[in-house]
């Protein structure tokens, strides 16, 4: 039985394209999964907008930015994963596992937001429980705890369906057509797209962990197979093995760091349009933003369209300066990282100190800053010199 399984081990690893069958897993999962979010996402879409409308869903569509996230990461895996088929990376082979486990830990996260923003609807409609307290009547005397319930920070339950007039102290519908009565009755009516909706969550979950397992195991063939390759490129120099690894590994960290800093601009950029929205909605009902509201909206996206051209910017020059052992260019990288790094720590800080406005990113807009600026700072340049039919490479970490 042993010989025979030895056999069959070696007949496969001569046989199969262990590096193809990895970045065919990773296409099947890509598709599969997209469909389902796809479908997924659009089922949450149309709830919130046919039973609150979109003036009176306020920021609760903000959820698909985070659907949407998830997609990105899907392919960004099989991008990653062509990627190191091409060039035979193996260091990538490591990332594109890695990554792919966060994308698991994700689709958990993914559950527990559904549910939370279920939660939340589930509560709103109970306030209406009965169909007495439907009737506008009777409803109108429930507003105060419809109010209480958009307005309690230690959740995420961000519909504008009321408004309290200035110099008033009285609530009022902000829609005379989706009035909060109307929607707990719509909420009822539509609940099976919502559920639907979660089962499709956990669904994903459980192709994400099939996926990942083989994932697993392919990486580890597909690593065994690239491992030998750097011996091809450069021989059993150890030191430009090592010049090798260190520039791969590099390239990793940088290619990694653009999903995260478009990550990060797309919260914020979400971000400032749904706050911009309920705050029209509930303070300006005719629309006519304020001057104020208007420039922090337009510097916000500044700062945004900064630190994405900044991401992208810093890793062509990184990308050159290691390309072509370019000191000048790596100077100007490390120079740009620090940039980068700040404009992140930046958000970070609105993102915590200005709870009412970013409270629906607030938590995942500081995992991904945190998670691009650890990144960023271990990027790896090398500085690669001859001097006398020598090689020098020296790390440069910030």
């Amino acid at each position: 039985m042993t010989k025979a399984t030895a056999t069959l081990r070696e007949w496969l690893n001569s046989r199969l394209d262990w590096p193809l069958w990895a970045v065919s897993l990773s296409l099947f999962q890509a598709l599969v999964v997209s469909v389902l979010e796809a479908v997924l996402m659009a089922k949450v879409l149309y709830f919130l907008q046919d039973a609150f409308s979109p003036v009176t869903s306020g920021s609760t569509p903000f959820v698909a930015v985070y659907f949407a996230l998830f997609l990105i990461a899907i392919w960004f895996q099989l991008v990653s994963a062509v990627d190191a088929y091409v060039f035979r990376n193996s260091i990538q082979v490591i990332a594109v596992f890695v990554f792919n486990v966060f994308t698991v830990v994700y689709s958990f996260v993914q559950v527990f937001q559904i549910n939370n923003l279920k939660t939340c609807i589930n509560d709103y409609a109970d306030i209406f429980s009965t169909p007495l307290s439907r009737t506008p009547a009777f409803a109108v005397a429930l507003y105060p705890q419809v109010w209480a319930l958009e307005r309690d920070q230690s959740r995420l339950c961000t519909f504008t369906t009321l408004r309290r007039p200035s110099n008033s102290s009285s609530l009022e519908p902000v829609s005379a057509t989706f009035r909060p009565e109307v929607i707990a009755a719509n909420i009822s009516t539509y609940k099976r797209e919502f559920d639907t909706a979660l089962g499709l969550a956990y669904t994903i979950i459980a192709i994400m962990v099939c996926c990942n397992v083989l994932c697993g195991y392919l990486s580890y063939k597909t690593f065994g197979v690239y491992g030998w390759s750097i011996y091809q490129i450069q021989g059993a120099d150890i030191s430009k093995r090592e010049i090798l690894r260190r520039y791969h590994i590099f390239l990793t960290l940088m290619k990694t760091n653009v999903y995260f800093a478009l990550g990060v601009v797309g919260q914020m950029a979400m971000s400032i349009y749904f706050s911009t929205k309920v705050q029209i909605v509930e303070y300006d009902p005719k629309g006519q933003l304020h001057a104020g509201l208007a420039e922090q909206r337009m510097r916000l996206w500044i700062y945004g369209l900064l630190v994405a051209a900044t991401s992208l910017f810093y890793f062509v020059v990184g990308y050159f300066g290691m390309r072509h052992a370019n000191m000048l260019l790596m100077s100007v990288f490390l120079l740009m990282m620090v940039i980068y790094m700040a404009g992140l720590c930046f958000f970070v800080y609105l993102a915590n100190t200005n709870v009412e406005e970013y409270r629906i990113t607030r938590i995942w807009l500081t995992i991904f800053c945190e998670l691009a600026v650890c990144v960023a700072r271990h990027g790896i340049g090398l500085h690669v010199t001859g001097s006398n039919g020598s090689v020098h490479s020296h790390s440069l970490t910030l």
